[in-house]
């Protein structure tokens, strides 16, 4: 939004291509980035580890106060990432190490671009272009030695290099233990498609605002840069997926039911949840009690007989209640025979009433939406899909039953003066604030309650509920603030401020969420 800025580009470090013809025939084993010996860098890295508490000892109190047993339970968690991370960058250092040593005893160098092999032992760029040269039986020593496969190690090693050498701000957020070590190679699998140019845009643009985005969001925001980095290649990749389509089924081996699974094309999947969602509604108004869940799947079955399916919905249509007919009562020549809006597969409606009404939000710019018929490549979001190119739009809007809603200016919408929160500012919250504003929450925010940040009265000023004054909230953090002691200011629409009982303090905006009392760069001015 608007007015508000959060400038967390850290300045990266210079970049250096790894160049096997500078070794040196000496290899010397050094802590990497720490410039310290080994002891100095684990010492560093493992600051705290005499902290922890002697786990024998299970009568043991290792806290006196709440507040206390909080700061405990932080510190253990920054000592285990710090091990973790150890653990990581040593796998980089191991799978450099082995590279270097290999050549050096093969007596190879890799000036000339070629891939050395030496006594059948083959060096590969396992982490793709920008990393280290490494010997494939590399894994085969680090696996026995953490009790892992040696494609675990293999991965392990491919990782830490990928994250060292390719995305070096990533690197660096890692290291200031901010970032999960499980979260970087998480990374490093998403982005290894990259070629190295590529690989330098997604973490410079991905790791400004890695610390404060969730586990999930990171993902789906990383998979997106991926997607919009590599448009040329997206048709193909989307090709490739739409050629894994396929419907399983199988049964449970009780003879009572069966499990079905299916990866359907995007459009297709939301048309066949739409019209299920449809029948089961009808099952509903004909008098079915049975769970939602339980009539979905109903549902489903009827959509294996077209007939049955074509009665149900035209009786609907005529605004009759379908008749729900026990199974040994059907007629086996037509099993709607008789019924309500039988007509024997006949249709006698406007056949575009028979579609079913499947609502898909999508969110993109003016400027895409400008550029659309010149550049097919710019990025959309469509919730509940994800990101998608803005060429691939016809397959789920190319038609005419298409309900275009205006662009909602969150700024400029009215006021209410009643506790009810209207429509238009319900939308315009949860466009704006996609997850409920709690700290690091993943909840989508249209299954959250609307919460007024500032308590509404009765007896109050008018224009209470505003969406300057409403904030998404899952039901458990609503109690919270409620009765909990959490406190809640809104200084900016759409910038939450929370106080934690034991006074920690988190701003959450529309994209990511600040610790305050860690967070030293941030700068949020107010125009």
């Amino acid at each position: 939004m608007s007015g508000v800025q959060v400038p967390l580009r850290p300045r990266l470090p210079t970049r250096s291509k790894y160049r096997t013809e500078q070794l040196s025939p000496v290899v010397n084993v050094s802590a990497g980035a720490y410039d310290c010996s080994m002891e100095q860098f684990a010492g560093t890295l493992l600051d705290g580890v005499d902290q922890v508490p002697d786990l024998r000892r299970t009568d043991a109190v290792w806290a006196d106060t709440a507040a206390e047993a909080l700061d405990g339970i932080v510190r253990m968690r920054s000592v285990k990432r710090r091990a973790a991370l150890a653990e990581f960058q040593l796998a980089a250092e191991y799978a450099e190490l082995a590279g270097r040593e290999a050549m050096i005893r093969g007596g190879a160098r890799d000036a000339s671009g070629v891939v050395p092999v030496m006594h059948g032992e083959r060096l590969s760029r396992i982490a793709g272009e920008g990393t280290p040269l490494v010997p494939e039986f590399a894994a085969l020593e680090l696996g026995p030695r953490l009790r892992i496969s040696d494609t675990a190690a293999w991965a392990l090693m491919r990782d830490a290099l990928a994250v060292k050498f390719r995305l070096a701000g990533l690197w660096q957020v890692l290291k200031n233990d901010r970032l999960e070590v499980w979260q970087a190679r998480q990374l490093a699998e998403i982005s290894k498609s990259l070629d190295a140019e590529q690989a330098e845009e997604f973490d410079a643009r991905l790791a400004p605002y890695a610390a404060g985005m969730t586990p999930t969001r990171l993902e789906t925001h990383a998979r997106a840069l991926v997607r919009q980095l590599k448009a040329d290649e997206a048709t193909d990749d989307r090709a490739r997926a739409r050629a894994r389509r396929h419907v399983t089924v199988a049964g449970d081996g009780d003879g009572h039911t069966t499990n079905v699974a299916a990866t359907l094309d995007s459009a297709d999947a939301v048309t066949l949840d739409a019209q299920v969602a449809r029948l089961a509604d009808i099952f509903k108004a004909a008098g079915d009690t049975d769970s939602i869940d339980v009539r979905r799947a109903k549902a489903l079955g009827v959509l294996g007989s077209p007939a049955r399916a074509l009665q149900l919905i035209q009786a609907s249509l005529l605004d009759e209640t379908p008749a729900l007919v026990d199974e040994g009562d059907l007629d086996l020549d037509c099993p709607a025979f008789g019924q309500r809006g039988h007509t024997c597969g006949v249709i006698t409606v406007d056949p575009e009433r028979l579609l079913p009404r499947a609502e898909v939000r999508v969110h993109l710019s003016d400027q895409t939406l400008q550029r659309c018929d010149t550049d097919p490549t710019g990025l959309v979001r469509a919730e509940q899909l994800g990101p998608l190119l803005v060429g691939w739009l016809t397959e789920l809007l190319g038609h005419h039953r298409v309900s275009l809603r205006p662009v909602l200016t969150v700024d400029s919408l009215r006021p209410s003066d009643h506790y009810e929160v209207p429509d238009h500012l319900r939308e315009a919250v949860h466009v704006r604030n996609p997850v409920s504003v709690f700290p690091f929450s993943k909840k989508n925010s249209r299954a959250c309650d609307l919460d007024h940040t500032r308590a509404y009265s009765r007896n109050g000023p008018p224009g209470q509920t505003s969406t300057g004054n409403l904030g998404p909230l899952d039901r458990k953090a609503h109690r919270a603030k409620t009765h909990g002691g959490w406190i809640l200011e809104q200084p900016i629409p759409g910038c939450y401020l929370w106080t934690s009982p034991l006074k920690n303090r988190y701003l959450v905006t529309q994209s990511c969420t600040l610790v305050l009392d860690q967070e030293d760069f941030c700068q949020i001015p107010l125009e």
